[in-house]
């Protein structure tokens, strides 16, 4: 790159090199910083910025090296780990102190249940190399959503119906679907934030203007805190055995907010922005709801009360997400 004290901006002129073509030249030191010599072939892309000029021939795979030491957690790695994933890097170098062999297990096993398509190439007592596949097809950002909200759906529902149900294997596939979410979200923001950068082209994602990329990225974020709470609500239920008559009044508050968040994300990947405006005219509403739900709750017995009003804060919350996900709708498409 050029130097900090060297200029970074330039107004230079278009020439017309035929009927077809025009012609601008930039500085010789910014060609030398990326490889560009005459005769180089460069990649140009039109955006609605203005145009991407990159060159070809330095198409270096993007590696980044974490340092685990003896004293790593694996949550600090797995972390690092992930921020090198989300930049968009290619393959990642885990170079180990001396580290406990079950420790590299248990870290492996979470980047795989975490990342889509990260896969581990070698493995030495000292290091660990990573490699992140490429994509080989188009992954329509749209679809990507759509699939990370079914699965959330699906986990509010059966987090409802555990409600008042002591089915413990129920519990644990709401949880084993949380993992996909987040996986599903990881994925989604890796790829925004490589088109963001241009290492991808808009059209790989299905997306035609830019300025799409961050409300996906704020309506993914949503969902995926969707998916926590339902988590949430799953690992809470089974305490509400003894909740009564109240239990159908938690139920009746959860499939309205159910409802409402599926018609938000409806109306978000169909830019819909007028059903976006009536969602936004359900917030009172709901909180009125929600505050009756909680007021009912007095007669619930003191073992299962302090779990009623978690449930209710959760759904409360889910519902908050629905609202920011119309809002996001109505301001990046009316």
């Amino acid at each position: 790159m050029p130097d900090k004290g060297s200029r970074r901006v330039e107004v230079r002129k278009a020439q017309s090199l035929g009927k077809s073509s025009l012609g601008i030249t930039i500085p010789k030191a910014w060609a030398s910083s990326i490889g560009v010599e005459p005769g180089s072939p460069v990649y140009l892309e039109l955006r609605d910025d203005g145009i991407l000029i990159r060159s070809m021939g330095r198409e270096a795979v993007r590696t980044s090296s974490i340092h685990v030491m003896s004293s790593s957690t694996v949550d600090e790695v797995l972390r690092m780990v992930i921020s090198s994933y989300l930049r968009g890097d290619e393959s990642m170098i885990i170079k180990f102190d001396a580290v406990n062999p079950s420790v590299k297990e248990h870290l492996f096993r979470s980047i795989k249940v975490k990342l889509a398509g990260v896969e581990l190439i070698e493995e030495s007592p000292a290091e660990a190399h990573v490699k992140v596949l490429s994509l080989q097809t188009q992954l329509p950002l749209g679809k990507l959503m759509s699939r990370m909200w079914l699965t959330v759906r699906g986990m509010l529902r059966d987090s409802l119906d555990l409600i008042g149900n002591s089915d413990g294997e129920l519990a644990e596939d709401v949880t084993a679907r949380d993992d996909e979410v987040d996986k599903t979200y990881l994925l989604i923001h890796r790829l925004i934030n490589m088109a963001i950068a241009g290492t991808i082209q808009l059209k790989s994602v299905s997306l035609e203007n830019r300025m799409e990329l961050t409300p996906y990225l704020l309506v993914a974020k949503s969902v995926e805190r969707s998916g926590d709470h339902a988590w949430r609500i799953a690992q809470w239920a089974p305490n509400l055995v003894l909740a009564g008559p109240a239990i159908g009044a938690i139920k009746e508050l959860g499939f309205k907010v159910l409802e409402l968040s599926n018609a938000a994300l409806n109306a978000f990947i169909g830019k819909d922005t007028e059903i976006a405006m009536k969602i936004l005219n359900q917030r009172n509403v709901l909180l009125n709801e929600r505050m009756e739900a909680m007021t009912s709750m007095h007669d619930v017995p003191a073992d299962s009360r302090g779990f009623a009003l978690l449930v209710i804060e959760s759904l409360g919350r889910i519902a908050a997400y629905a609202f920011d996900i119309a809002e996001t709708t109505l301001d990046g498409y009316s």
